[in-house]
């Protein structure tokens, strides 16, 4: 499974690639405060002709700690995270704690 390092954090993501999507948007998925990745029902992370990725917040799942204090600190965090990722244009989908953008 794939990591990466965002904001100096070791940040671990899961992702389906679908090489029919490369016409669509990527889908990525945020869980809620105390989640992962895999909160998220297996249908929705493989949905068929879609990228989707969804992501362990800093201190949730796999990725390092610490978490951030507040939403606004997550968001920024996201957005860091597609940066690195390359996601230039994506549909963000979230639960829970809700995104400040």
């Amino acid at each position: 499974m794939p990591y990466i390092t965002v904001q100096s954090q070791r940040v671990y993501y899961s992702e389906h690639r679908d090489d029919l999507a490369n016409q669509r948007i990527p889908l990525v998925l945020v869980h809620g405060a105390g989640g992962v990745s895999f909160n998220w029902p297996p249908g929705l992370r493989r949905l068929p002709n879609h990228d989707v990725y969804a992501i362990d917040l800093p201190g949730h799942g796999r990725s390092a700690g610490p978490g951030r204090k507040t939403i606004g600190d997550y968001s920024e965090f996201v957005m860091d995270w597609a940066r690195a990722m390359d996601l230039s244009a994506f549909v963000l989908a979230g639960h829970s704690m809700g995104l400040d953008f």
